[in-house]
């Protein structure tokens, strides 16, 4: 049985995953944080004050040293988000089927991000009403359970009549993560630019860990408990 879908419930379960889960939250953070760190200490990518860039940034005519930095930023980021995510649902129940299914997170990733992106050239609505009933899909995949198809398909089904509670819970959550971030951002930068990149590149990667909490708290809010999880997980 679902748990009751809610704007409260979200964001509560949210935290609770996320404080669950500290330890993982806190390597993820660390590896993806110092490798942006990194970076921006070798000049590789540009930090600006209070703002936070994520995916690849390589522009042409910027050294190829920078190119190789960002692909290896989106590999690694790769690995550690299906990492987490799959052991955020796995928290949730003792055991697990040990299948990898990175891969078909690496495609689901790709096409959702295809899908939002040309739903939002179309207009803004579209994509974000794919965002929103396509938060559930990383945590249908990442269980074996579906395809990559059927977890797009088996979000779809299973955020119907949760979207308004889904996409709130989400926009609070962003704009105000983003405001905290942001500020400390701003602060470190205005007493030391170099020392406000680094500490900005960390903001940036924990807004990722905590993002990643709230998609598998939707997913363990709307899917079928012990149809889906109980068999995989238990």
């Amino acid at each position: 049985m679902t748990k009751k879908v809610s704007f409260g419930g979200i964001l509560n379960e949210t935290s609770s995953l996320v404080a669950q889960n500290l330890r993982e939250v806190g390597f993820f953070i660390l590896i993806l944080g110092a490798y942006s760190a990194l970076g921006v200490i070798a000049g590789f990518t540009e930090s600006v004050a209070g703002s936070f860039n994520y995916g690849v940034s390589y522009t042409p005519g910027e050294p190829v040293m920078s190119m190789l930095f960002e692909i290896g930023n989106v590999a690694l980021s790769l690995v550690a988000t299906y990492l987490l995510i799959r052991h955020f649902v796995a928290s949730r129940r003792i055991g697990g089927d040990g299948s990898n299914r990175f891969w078909q997170f690496c495609g689901l990733y790709f096409l959702s991000i295809i899908g939002i992106a040309l739903g939002s050239l179309l207009l803004v609505i579209p994509g974000l009403f794919l965002l929103v009933r396509w938060t559930a899909a990383p945590g249908f995949v990442v269980t074996g359970k579906h395809s990559i198809t059927e977890s797009f398909s088996a979000s779809w089904a299973a955020t119907r009549g949760h979207g308004w509670a889904i996409f709130f819970s989400g926009l609070v959550l962003v704009f105000g993560l983003l405001a905290i971030f942001g500020v400390g951002s701003l602060i470190f930068w205005a007493l030391n630019p170099w020392v406000g990149g680094i500490i900005s590149a960390f903001f940036e990667v924990a807004i990722s860990a905590i993002s990643l909490g709230y998609a598998a708290a939707v997913y363990l809010m709307v899917s079928d408990d012990s149809a889906e999880l109980q068999d995989v997980f238990g």
